[in-house]
């Protein structure tokens, strides 16, 4: 496309060639085996992006030690017998015109117990790093390595590199980012030593120097080697942009080839993955500052996912590549499609951050909200069906409109039923709140996609047995949803001043001045916001000791910091007892008190299953399959999973 004059043009980094300025940055999914070999897996994950367009996978941390494992789940490169996996990937790779590049790691004090067991991690100095709000990981404080102990990991993060070059991989990078290992040393705030490793700039970047040089002695000038860095740590007393423009040079006089700039640290983890209603290229201007830096390539990554944006990056000079991580998750064949011109067919990330957040629900995995076959790519594949079948989809959800259009690419004849006048379900409602509209992106691309594949959609019709006895379809898929719960165990809920949060979204009720909302869960705080932003005094009522307990760590100190200055009002540990005709009476601490001066009580208590309609055709119909929150309300992870798994067996 003539958009893309330079996204889809070759660049070199040292000696390695790229067929284009796509990378797949290092990702944590875990999925090598339990002892650090790699897996099939990890292999079709990597074919997928590769196979998608992608001109270098970099792979997630690989541990040149065993007492620096960062989880469970991540491929080991500290013996040989590592080698032949790494192998078998490599050629899988090459196989569909991709480049790989190992990322060699430690983790440093950031290495878990329940990682390493009963050793004690270690670090620069004996300082535990500060968890970022919400990490739910005991932090065991670190031993301080000895100088000859770090000589011996600088010569296995080289005998890693080696390793990795007769695997058949392409580059090696070593992490040097995110509050790990390497950054440990780099950082004022983490490294206290007095020694050649301390002290100065020039002391705190001698490990890394050191690496370097250790790399080169083991494979020669002709290997590249990139290295991540984080250009502010945004920890209290931790490295600056302005130190890290420094570092970035004096990596590159060390013998660096490219420079991959990222922002934040397992301190300050919000930063790391920058969620929905931050900018794309969120942190951009810390590539370019180190992109004036150096005469090396440098890679941009923060949330770069649109393919026009990421032309922007490079027309702009402010980087030579882009790492597109959670894009390539959502899509990994998103680089070929870019490239053939087919946006509109793109699955765009929506920054849900559900895959990351997945992964940190040890013994977690990366899943996708939207795309049901990230992970699950050698067993999710589109098989033509043999038994072309009539299918009715009850619901125009997430989980509806996948079931739909996975069923029609396989050759079913697919009717999708929406009782409403548009798409989406409770996700669109999900939308409206403040820095959510990003959700809408996975809306859009299901209902263009459903009409592509040849769905019928038939809008503003419920689906009764009337329904299906007339179209007589051989399977049903009731994606009908959830509703909202409305506790009648409370005293009042059912006064006219009480509505739900989906009322209050849509604003399908007009809220009065002051409101309460009860429930602090993701809901109830994302309808605070929205109603704040509209001049409403609103109190947030909540049982727990703390609210958005479901919010993930990565978005929620983001979403907290913008109720604080809406001045959004919190009562936690406090339960409801009844709703009157100007208050709410709570039981908190042992006794009784009433929020007054109350116009609008606003429910955000959960939501119970809508699956009636299952019940109805039980003995009705062949096949009655029931999804997503129809069945249980959940996330939208799992209705989407949900049916396009059904749609697979069907």
């Amino acid at each position: 496309m003539k958009e893309f004059k330079i996204l889809f043009s070759p660049i070199k980094i040292g000696t390695m060639e790229l067929k284009n300025r796509i990378a797949m940055p290092a990702m944590g999914t875990n999925y090598a085996e339990p002892d650090g070999m790699m897996s099939e897996r990890e292999i079709a994950w990597h074919v997928a992006r590769a196979k998608g367009g992608c001109a270098l996978n970099v792979t997630e941390i690989a541990n040149i030690d065993p007492l620096g494992k960062g989880i469970p789940g991540c491929p080991a490169i500290w013996d040989d017998k590592f080698i032949p996996g790494f192998a078998e990937l490599a050629k899988a790779v090459h196989t569909h015109g991709g480049k790989l590049a190992i990322q060699l790691h430690h983790a440093g004090r950031g290495a878990m117990s329940m990682v390493i067991g009963d050793q004690k991690p270690v670090g620069p100095s004996a300082i535990s790093y500060p968890p970022s709000p919400g990490w739910p990981f005991e932090v065991a404080p670190p031993r301080e390595l000895t100088e000859d102990e770090i000589w011996d990991l600088i010569d296995k993060f080289g005998e890693g590199a080696r390793r990795a070059r007769d695997a058949g991989a392409d580059a090696v990078e070593l992490h040097g980012g995110h509050g790990y290992g390497i950054a440990q040393f780099m950082s004022a705030e983490s490294n206290k030593r007095t020694d050649s490793f301390g002290g100065s700039l020039g002391g705190r970047t001698k490990f890394p120097v050191e690496i370097i040089k250790s790399i080169r002695s083991k494979v020669g000038a002709d290997f590249p080697i990139l290295f991540k860095i984080c250009g502010e740590e945004m920890v209290m007393g931790g490295r600056t942009l302005e130190e890290t423009v420094v570092v970035a040079a004096i990596v590159e006089d060390a013998g660096a080839d490219c420079i991959c700039v990222s922002r934040g640290s397992y301190s300050s983890l919000s930063y790391v993955q920058p969620p929905a209603g931050l900018p794309q290229g969120a942190w951009i201007f810390d590539v370019e500052a180190v992109k004036k830096a150096v005469n090396i390539p440098v890679m941009a990554v923060g949330k770069i996912g649109d393919p026009l944006y990421a032309e922007h990056i490079l027309r702009q000079g402010k980087a030579d590549l882009v790492a597109m991580g959670r894009a390539l998750i959502a899509d990994p064949d998103l680089p070929n499609k870019a490239a053939e011109g087919r946006l509109d067919d793109i699955r765009y990330c929506i920054y849900c951050n559900t895959c990351i957040h997945e992964l940190n629900s040890f013994p977690g995995y990366v899943r996708c909200a939207i795309n049901a076959e990230a992970g699950r790519e050698s067993e999710m594949t589109m098989t033509p069906t043999k038994k072309p079948k009539k299918v009715l989809v009850a619901g125009g959800g997430l989980g509806g409109l996948e079931a739909a259009r996975v069923a029609a690419l396989r050759g079913h004849k697919v009717t999708l039923y929406e009782q409403s006048d548009k798409l989406g379900g409770q996700f669109r409602i999900a939308a409206l709140p403040p820095m959510k509209q990003e959700l809408t992106m996975a809306i859009k691309y299901l209902s263009d996609q459903v009409k592509k594949v040849g769905v019928r959609v038939e809008m503003g019709k419920k689906v009764t047995p009337e329904v299906v006895e007339e179209q007589k379809p051989d399977v049903v898929i009731v994606a009908t949803g959830s509703q909202p719960l409305i506790p009648r165990n409370i005293p009042g809920t059912n006064r006219k001043r009480v509505v739900t949060a989906h009322d209050a979204l849509t604003e399908k009720v007009l809220t009065g001045h002051k409101v309460a909302i009860l429930g602090g869960g993701m809901v109830g705080c994302e309808t605070a916001e929205f109603l704040s932003q509209r001049a409403k005094d609103v109190t947030i009522i909540e049982m727990l000791d703390d609210i958005a307990m479901d919010v993930g760590m990565f978005s929620k100190p983001y979403l907290l910091e913008r109720l604080d200055k809406l001045g959004v009002k919190v009562m936690t540990g406090a339960q409801v007892k009844e709703i009157t005709g100007d208050g709410v009476v709570v039981e908190k601490d042992g006794g009784k008190e009433t929020v007054s001066g109350i116009d609008t009580v606003v429910l955000a208590m959960g939501a119970k299953p809508v699956k009636r309609l299952a019940t109805q055709l039980k003995d009705k119909v062949a096949e009655v399959y029931v999804i997503g929150d129809a069945s249980e309300p959940r996330m939208v992870v799992d209705a989407v999973a949900e049916g396009s798994e059904i749609a697979r067996k069907i």
